[in-house]
């Protein structure tokens, strides 16, 4: 091995851990990061590599690899759940935003194929980018990110046809009727011929090698698979990137998809990280410089013409608008699967170099930005008039009922409690199609925003009892805890929510009870493991309710002075809600009710031991309580 090229790839992977770092740190896009790396350390920066073919042959793996994972992650399952958005959304999006793109590069003066292809670019996003994002802010099972997921679903379906057509649309091939579809049919057949071969084939395998019990052989395996469908897509013309997805493709049906994936995720990773440092080592850093005016008004009005054609759509497709400028936004970026296209052009004529390094950088720059416009639809105004009111005629007419908002899995089984009970209740949902399914099964459900007070309102909140906040998106529910708040200063307002960082926020937007997941997930195991260990039911309910007490002292802390405590029993502090705010100790029977002893409240600093019967709890009360968890878990919901 030639000492220059183990150079060079010190010099590739060093920038890029310092590229992933420092984007990382900065809350940006790592794949920007890599883009920008390879320009920095490329021919058109500082020139630290100057030969890129080695580069380009590992390049070509990673993207093998890219379309591998993403037919493993897929699924025919996931097809299925997206329903109509996956179809509908999807393809709206991509057809419209390609056309418009198109439509604007011809005005431009740019030819028709040309036009065509940059069309194509722009209607792709970035899957890797907006799972991220996704992920990062905890909406991945929010409205937004299942609406999201779907349109990226039908993305990356889309890009297989892209690449079985680019060879006609950069003129490698007569563009004609005729032949369009005799090259899509010969693509179809082969497509197909591949599939069934590998369906029969691979599962067999794959069976055969996990009988081995060696988890190299396993690997290998199917490393030999991918590269073997490669290699036989592209002796019949096909991408050899097409063979990988149809490899991954197959591989998802199994019961082994999940492994493989676990196996292939680093190698993946590594080769991507090759991939886009690679591409950006084509950037020329002055180039971009020089025209960075046109790059940049390029770049902006990509993505002010994707968000407002995807919002656009998600919007006529019933969802609010919060909701379809949320989605907008996250998927205004052009993607990962647009730099390959930009690569595989089969023509050195069809692309100029300037032309090329003005697609290549704009797309550098959508992605860029992502991560900064992402963060407008937090701050997204929402308004009563732009917000749907609930479904199902002039509101809701219950009164002292419960209203659940979210329908997910949460929403179901508190619902399904509630009718169990025969406790009068409705739910409101943002999703369409569950809407019209939980109503077809004669739930009472209604289709709305929960952040609106115009929605809760109709939905008769200011004479519920309880409102239940069982969504996943941390804005809405802080927005709707204020809203209800607002509605009905006397009503029990418990929000859900996963992360420890939301209590916070929403015990002072109002909320009376905050659930968080993750530590009731850590309660839950510590009480299986105390358990299994034979320790006493008590000193298991003593235990948990230390922990409550320490998890929740960021947020009510202060210290009671002079309260005994003897063997058996705990204090815990908490905060007098709205639903308490002007009822004595007595009226509430707190010790009747739950058994749990009221031993002092903290008034503004003025500490009232073993108040009396007669004593008037405020809102914002620290009381004190004594008494099991269970005990003290029943006084909560009466404060």
């Amino acid at each position: 091995m030639e000492p220059h090229f183990l150079r060079d790839l010190t010099i590739l992977f060093g920038a890029s851990v310092l590229a992933s770092y420092l984007f990382r740190a900065l809350r940006l896009s790592t794949i920007a990061g890599f883009l920008v790396a390879g320009a920095v350390i490329g021919p058109g920066g500082f020139a630290l590599i100057e030969s890129t073919e080695e580069v380009r042959q590992m390049e070509e793996i990673g993207v093998m690899l890219l379309l591998f994972s993403i037919g493993v992650e897929f699924s025919v399952d996931k097809l299925r759940r997206g329903g109509r958005m996956v179809l509908a959304g999807g393809s709206s999006q991509v057809l419209i935003t390609g056309a418009a793109v198109g439509a604007a590069a011809a005005l431009l003066g740019a030819p028709a194929s040309m036009a065509v292809f940059i069309g194509m670019l722009a209607a792709l996003s970035s899957t890797v980018i907006g799972l991220r994002l996704l992920h990062e802010r905890g909406l991945t099972t929010a409205p937004q990110g299942q609406v999201s997921l779907a349109i990226l679903i039908f993305q990356d379906l889309a890009f297989l046809p892209m690449m079985l057509v680019l060879p006609m649309v950069a003129g490698a091939a007569v563009v004609d009727a005729g032949s369009l579809i005799g090259t899509l049919a010969v693509s179809a057949v082969a497509v197909a011929a591949i599939l069934v071969s590998a369906r029969v084939a691979v599962p067999w395998v794959i069976k055969k090698t996990v009988h081995a019990r060696s988890r190299d052989v396993f690997i290998l395996s199917v490393i030999v698979t991918l590269i073997g469908i490669s290699w036989v897509s592209s002796s019949f013309g096909i991408s050899a990137g097409l063979g990988a997805f149809i490899a991954g493709l197959v591989i998802s049906e199994s019961e082994y998809s999940h492994q493989v994936l676990s196996d292939v995720l680093p190698f993946r990773e590594t080769f991507n990280s090759v991939f886009f440092v690679s591409v950006g080592m084509l950037i020329d850093a002055g180039f971009v410089v020089e025209n960075a005016a046109l790059i940049g008004g390029a770049a902006a009005g990509v993505m002010v013409l994707k968000a407002v054609i995807t919002g656009g759509v998600v919007r006529i497709l019933g969802y609010p608008w919060r909701i379809a400028l949320a989605v907008g936004l996250l998927l205004s970026q052009v993607g990962e699967f647009s730099i390959v296209l930009l690569h595989a052009v089969p023509t050195e004529g069809f692309l100029t170099a300037p032309i090329e390094q003005t697609l290549l950088s704009t797309i550098l720059v959508t992605m860029v930005l992502s991560t900064l416009v992402q963060k407008a639809s937090e701050r997204i105004p929402l308004r009563a008039d732009e917000t749907p009111a609930p479904s199902g005629g002039g509101g809701v007419t219950l009164s002292d009922h419960v209203v659940v908002i979210g329908y997910g899995l949460n929403g179901r089984n508190a619902a399904a409690m509630l009718q169990a009970s025969e406790i009068p209740y409705v739910v409101l949902e943002m999703n369409p199609q569950t809407v019209s399914r939980a109503s077809a099964d004669g739930i009472p459900i209604h289709y709305g925003d929960a952040a609106s007070d115009t929605v809760l309102e109709r939905m008769g909140v200011a004479r519920a009892r309880i409102v239940v906040f069982a969504i996943s998106e941390p804005a809405a529910t802080r927005q709707g805890v204020a809203a209800a708040r607002r509605l009905n200063p006397r009503t029990y307002v418990m929000a859900r929510t996963r992360y420890a960082s939301e209590i916070e926020p929403l015990y002072a937007a109002g909320a009376d009870m905050v659930i968080t997941e993750e530590f009731e997930t850590s309660l839950t195991i510590i009480r299986r493991i105390m358990d299994r260990l034979g320790v006493h039911p008590t000193r298991i309910d003593h235990a948990v309710l230390e922990i409550r007490q320490q998890h929740y002292a960021p947020f009510l802390e202060s210290d009671v002075h002079g309260i005994e405590r003897g063997e058996g029993i705990r204090t815990f502090e908490c905060v007098v809600r709205y639903v308490a705010d002007g009822r004595s100790i007595g009226a509430l029977r707190i010790r009747e009710q739950t058994g749990a002893t009221l031993v002092a409240v903290d008034r503004d600093g003025v500490l009232t031991t073993n108040p009396g019967p007669d004593f008037v709890l405020r809102a914002d009360d620290r009381v004190h309580l004594i008494g099991s968890e269970q005990e003290v878990g029943r006084a909560l919901t009466l404060l």
